[in-house]
């Protein structure tokens, strides 16, 4: 009897193109030994120290390869994805820190939402001392805000992110989450017609205040019929990696025998409700797999490092890599990707609707803080 091993994509499912026969087999134990080596290959290059089991299984389901064993032997049977899923716990191990504090804490529920109202209604009035007392800003973004930038050139800007920042009275409350005395996040639902988003929002206790960090993370996910949702969101906060409460990046310094540098920031605001996602900045893979929502900062590698997530940025020309697959039929599914440099300067957007598709583009990030970036924006769809 033989066994022969077939290698599908996960970026590419059905895809016989994509299709390549890793070998035949005398036994089935040489044959699952073949198909474990290929998912433990992948998940051994995409392993990083502290990622969860949520990110390394949807790096893996969205871009890594699905070994199938071909065989008249009706006791040889192999899940690559079910084996995938039992090396992610094993490599993973630890769940997301944190300490769940019950619905009920009402004082500190109260001060948070408190913070969050006052930053709404900055942004609403376009006071930019407001916001910076509301936030936690660093960078050129607290520098445009101190020099009454933000009022002068964020007014474009302020409707955007108030497009995206949902009041709080349209949401659920769900828990609150702490990590010692000066880290908090509120975890609430935003519901639409065909997704249920789950939001972080992640506080700061700095000069004996609470403040909002500017990034906010998100989980969507499409609701079964009779799916008991309360119960589905406690177990993604749990153990989705974008719902994990850490700490702001701290920034990077430079070291000291290289001078003063001049960092290169941008914003990096995806929505990918219903699609897999790959996100490449110069040559670094990003953890961010799709899914649902993400916003976040990125910055440039001090000179001489190796650039790593979040610091993968430069200033002048960037490369970028987008490539997606869309897992849904939904009529709401569709793919943006965009980068801001503070204070607020489109450098790249992309929208898409397409089923798949790879898309590799430059943009262009000013080498001074006055400077202007050559914004690229490309529409595409099947």
């Amino acid at each position: 009897m033989k066994y022969v091993v077939y290698v599908d994509d996960n970026f590419h499912p059905g895809d016989e193109e994509e299709r390549y026969e890793l070998g035949e087999f005398a036994s089935a134990e040489e044959a699952l030994a073949a198909a474990r080596g290929v998912v433990d290959s992948f998940l051994g290059q995409g392993y990083r120290p502290g990622m969860s089991f949520g990110e390394l299984y949807a790096g893996y389901t969205g871009f890594g390869q699905n070994p199938v064993i071909l065989s008249d032997d009706p006791d040889c049977r192999f899940s690559a994805w079910d084996y995938a899923k039992e090396r992610c716990r094993e490599l993973c191990g630890a769940k997301p820190g944190g300490e769940t504090r019950p619905a009920s804490d009402p004082a500190l529920r109260a001060e948070l939402e408190a913070v969050y109202n006052r930053m709404i209604a900055a942004l609403k009035n376009r006071d930019s001392q407001a916001l910076m007392a509301a936030m936690l800003v660093e960078g050129d973004w607290a520098r445009a805000a101190e020099g009454g930038d933000l009022q002068a050139e964020f007014a474009e800007a302020t409707e955007t992110l108030l497009a995206m920042t949902p009041e709080l009275s349209k949401t659920r409350f769900v828990a609150i989450k702490t990590a010692g005395d000066d880290l908090a996040g509120y975890y609430c639902t935003l519901r639409d017609a065909s997704f249920v988003n789950v939001l972080l929002l992640t506080f700061v206790r700095a000069d004996g205040r609470w403040r909002l960090t500017p990034e906010t993370r998100s989980f969507s996910f499409t609701p079964e019929n009779g799916q008991d949702i309360a119960a589905r969101v406690r177990t993604l906060i749990e153990t989705e990696a974008i719902l994990r409460l850490v700490p702001p990046t701290p920034r990077a310094a430079a070291p000291e025998a290289a001078g003063p540098a001049v960092e290169a920031q941008a914003f990096l605001n995806v929505l990918a409700y219903g699609y897999d996602l790959e996100l490449r900045i110069n040559g670094t893979p990003l953890g961010f797999r799709g899914g649902h929502s993400y916003s976040g900062l990125l910055v440039g590698a001090a000179p001489g490092a190796e650039p790593a997530e979040p610091a993968v940025l430069r200033r002048g020309m960037n490369e970028l890599l987008v490539a997606c697959r869309r897992t849904t039929d939904a009529p709401a599914a569709r793919l943006t990707v965009e980068l801001i440099a503070p204070p607020a300067r489109p450098c790249f957007r992309l929208v898409t609707t397409r089923a798949a598709g790879r898309v590799h583009a430059t943009f262009f990030l000013p080498d001074t803080e006055g400077g202007e970036p050559r914004p690229i924006e490309i529409e595409d769809s099947d």
